[in-house]
């Protein structure tokens, strides 16, 4: 019979990371910001506002000290929830409206992750804006 030592680690999944703010234009909210070496399964954001139009919103991803942004702002109406995943094919955020699926995409593992996001264009009537971050966390078994 063999003897393990030292600890046994597993992810386990945790609540969802959550920001709801009222926001000022160009200032990047915090949704996430650990250290525990973290798998993030899904990044969402979503953009609330009573006027005419639509509005301007980014992410940003600091990976174990290393920032990545979407390379545009992505426009939003009233209420569209986003989606941003890393970009398989270059040193990138994508941002789009379209629920991405899983299954196509490595979940993003790191020692330290930061979620942020922010809206650039003009604070209209009542504007909201939300983060969602779907993550687990390693811990001993």
């Amino acid at each position: 019979m063999s003897k393990s030592y030292g600890a046994q680690y597993q992810y386990k999944k945790k609540a969802i990371a959550t920001l709801d703010q009222t926001p000022t234009v160009n200032v990047w909210y915090t949704v996430l910001d650990t250290t525990k070496n973290v798998k993030v399964l899904y990044l969402a954001l979503q953009q609330i506002h009573t006027e005419a139009g639509n509005e301007d919103v980014n992410m940003r991803l600091t990976i174990d000290g290393v920032s990545v942004t979407a390379a545009a702002d992505l426009t939003l109406a009233d209420s569209t929830p986003a989606y941003a995943y890393l970009s398989p094919l270059a040193d990138a955020l994508i941002l789009g409206t379209t629920l991405y699926n899983a299954a196509y995409t490595a979940p993003l593992e790191a020692h330290s992750i930061k979620v942020e996001v922010r809206q650039t264009t003009a604070v209209g009537t009542a504007p909201k804006i939300y983060g969602y971050v779907q993550y687990e966390a390693k811990e001993i078994v």
